[in-house]
């Protein structure tokens, strides 16, 4: 232990006692000058000038020995955390204190001259369950938030009154996964979490949504149920969803805040047990399946239904009538509220051939009889609105009969024939609004065979459908109202990748994402033709999103765009593929920085190798006034930690938008990405971008600029409510 002077310099005239002689965990000075030493299951006191202040004792029973009340004298092994100096002088240390054998403290008040303060309450626990204090924080009140951790428990967040008594008002066992914890000067407890994640709690332990509101769960998403009403249910092996608890299973509401009126419970009883589909039925209850033995509790056998309020419905009776060793792949829900299951089973009470029909309430329709091959190996089943089934199979190498169309009692529609040239494992199908079919998977022998194909009705090949996919198999397809068509692909190291095709089958070149770090594994379609996406992945597109993402579909919700500009940041002009950048220009103020490290998440290393840096703005002239949007491209080339560069964008004279750190939230070091902003008003030819730095210096790697087709934006009626006709600008109103 040393003393610097103010200039950094060692003070010699500091002289620590020989008693410290081992490391010291913290420090606290009291406001005579004195100096409190906590080296962990040690306090000592020092003098001014650090030599050892001999009338500081600990009082009994937190001192060197305490009275069991069985075993008599014992040594006191206590531990201490914290200690915290008030400004009456009195003294508070937070940690674990042994009153017996079996039984401790955790929060004592001393009186400056280290003798216990009777006026605080301090009261005893078994050791083990209660835990003890590892932080505290002070109120201006005097009361005093403390963070719980002990064997049995997770952490947890407590308030204590000045007096030491407990303030019930505060969430008391708030689970906080972390070590840190402060306050600010509303009153309102800042939380930091080992992932990175920071919680705000209002004064009554609840989480406040307003703070980093950004939708998050605390592990991977693997499944979505989309509501009528728009809202989600969502399934995997997170615990929380933006703080509260939420076991396997939530419902989030339509803008991503977490539903309280939904709760499942415990969820899943084995932890290596998980949700792979969600369905709601006609009447608003939920169906589940998935690899999945026990749900709170109750045996369920992979198929089970919850109530619209997250209960499990124990009247649903399917989960006992499944042979002892199967799987299921596939559930679909007829437009009669009837469930089809589809999997790897041979009996259900007796045998069935790996298709069968309950009825609603779970128990087997017995009028349904599957009319094909018995060693056909199932992978899919998509219900027709007509009551007539399509189902997906394995083909293992035998060329036809993998995509058939069964009649609503499950004999073989014959008049659906696809053919025996195509030797795919079908493994997802959709249909379009004008009944056309599209169906994926596989190929199961040929590299030649397509992944994705689009059949007529009659389940003849359409020929104007032509799909440019180069990944080796199709998982998921989505018919998108547009006439789009949404698919995630699979390559052979395991890379997933979500795609929007036009209707022709090619690639929409304006539907881009980026998957970084984990999988794909959740796909849906929201009421308002959005895409909700959930995986294992933490960043998407080179924004931190946690699990969960809501995508904009572009061609549902943007105008048609045309490019106005590219400009390379602090470099030279440069084409690639077809794809030109500007010389760097429009600028007023910041340098020239480069740096030629290889960037990852893109083909255009070069684009992110310059940039210009510092305080800086761009005028880029247009010709038109109108809506524009701004791609901004970014990477960071020389930090390698997150917190080094933090900078801001303002547009078009706006305020100035959020923090941004290119290394905590988008993708490390050396990783391209962009952000964009959309619905940029411009009526004076000259669109403005300003970059504001917080910490080091703010920079751009490149921008580019597209303008709004004013031939897609509807036309706007204007009324002047109570006056005359007037024409202000471009605007006429009536």
């Amino acid at each position: 232990m040393i003393r610097l002077n103010a200039d950094g310099s060692k003070d010699t005239s500091f002289i620590a006692a020989d008693s410290i002689n081992r490391e010291v965990k913290s420090i606290a000075l009291q406001a005579d000058g004195k100096i409190l030493v906590n080296t962990g299951n040690k306090v000592f006191r020092l003098e001014t000038d650090g030599s050892y202040d001999p009338s500081f004792i600990l009082p009994s029973p937190f001192g060197e020995k305490f009275i069991d009340e069985d075993y008599g004298p014992q040594e006191n092994g206590f531990t201490v955390n914290s200690i915290k100096v008030l400004g009456n002088g009195k003294i508070i240390f937070a940690g674990s204190f042994s009153t017996s054998l079996k039984h401790a403290v955790n929060l004592i008040r001393l009186n400056p001259d280290g003798s216990m303060d009777s006026s605080f309450t301090t009261y005893d626990y078994e050791k083990g369950y209660e835990g003890q204090i590892t932080k505290i924080v002070l109120t201006p009140e005097g009361k005093i938030f403390s963070i719980f951790g002990s064997e049995f428990y997770n952490q947890s967040v407590r308030l204590f009154n000045a007096d030491g008594t407990i303030d019930f008002s505060f969430d008391t066992y708030r689970i906080l996964p972390g070590n840190a914890i402060a306050l600010q000067a509303d009153g309102k407890l800042i939380a930091g979490e080992y992932r990175g994640e920071i919680i705000r709690y209002n004064l009554d332990g609840s989480v406040d949504l307003s703070y980093n509101p950004k939708p998050e769960f605390d592990d991977e998403v693997k499944a979505f149920g989309v509501q009528k009403d728009g809202k989600v249910v969502v399934g995997g092996a997170f615990n929380r969803y933006n703080g509260q608890l939420g076991y396997n299973i939530v419902r989030i509401n339509t803008n991503g805040t977490f539903d309280h009126s939904f709760n499942a419970g415990s969820g899943l009883d084995n932890q290596d047990d998980f949700i792979t589909e969600i369905h709601e039925q006609q009447d608003g209850d939920i169906l589940v399946n998935g690899n999945i033995k026990s749900f709170n509790g109750t045996q369920v056998n992979q198929l089970f239904r919850l109530r619209s309020d997250g209960k499990l419905d124990q009247d649903f009776n399917s989960n006992l009538e499944f042979e002892s060793n199967f799987y299921i792949v596939d559930v679909a829900l007829q437009e009669d509220g009837k469930i089809l299951v589809a999997g790897q089973f041979r009996s259900f009470g007796k045998n069935v051939n790996e298709i069968i029909r309950l009825n609603q309430d779970g128990t087997r329709d017995n009028s349904f009889d599957l009319g094909i091959d018995s060693d056909t190996r199932i992978l899919t089943i998509y219900a027709l609105k007509d009551g007539k089934i399509l189902v997906g199979a394995g083909s293992d190498g035998n060329p036809a009969g993998s995509l058939v169309r069964l009649n609503a009692d499950g004999s073989k529609d014959l008049s659906f024939n696809i053919g025996s040239d195509l030797n795919i494992n079908w493994t997802s199908i959709a249909v379009q609004s004008d009944g056309k079919i599209l169906a994926g998977g596989g190929a199961s022998a040929s590299v030649l065979d397509p992944r994705l194909v689009r059949f007529n009705p009659d389940g003849t090949i359409d020929s104007s459908f032509n799909a440019e996919i180069e990944s080796q198999s199709v998982h998921s397809i989505m018919a998108l109202t547009d006439g789009g068509i949404l698919i995630k692909t699979d390559d052979s190291d395991n890379e997933k990748t979500l795609l929007r095709l036009n209707a022709d089958g090619s690639i929409d070149p304006r539907f881009h994402t980026v998957i970084s770090a984990g999988d794909l594994q959740a796909i849906a379609v929201l009421p308002d033709g959005n895409i909700l996406v959930g995986g294992e992945f933490v960043y998407y597109n080179g924004t931190k999103t946690n699990y969960i993402a809501r995508l904009i579909n572009s061609i549902a919700t943007f105008d048609e765009l045309k490019e106005v500009v590219r400009i390379n940041a602090g470099g030279e002009a440069i084409d690639l593929d077809g794809e030109q950048w500007q010389a760097d220009q429009y600028y007023t103020g910041g340098r020239v920085y480069f740096k030629i490290n290889p960037i990852e998440n893109t083909e255009n290393d070069a684009l992110y190798q310059t940039e210009r840096n510092g305080d800086f703005s761009y005028e880029i002239p247009v010709t038109d006034q109108g809506l524009y949007t701004v791609v901004l491209h970014f990477a960071e080339i020389h930090w390698q930690k997150p917190g080094a560069r933090l900078f801001q964008v303002a547009i078009e004279g706006g305020e100035p938008g959020s923090v941004i750190d290119l290394f905590k939230d988008h993708g490390g070091a050396n990783t391209a990405n962009e952000l964009k902003m959309e619905d940029i008003k411009v009526l004076d030819g000259h669109l403005s971008i300003e970059f504001i730095t917080t910490k080091d210096n703010a920079k751009i790697s490149g921008i580019a600029v597209y303008k709004h087709d004013v031939s897609t934006e509807p036309e706007k009626l204007r009324i002047n409510s109570g006056g005359e006709a007037l024409d202000f600008g471009n605007e006429q109103w009536l």
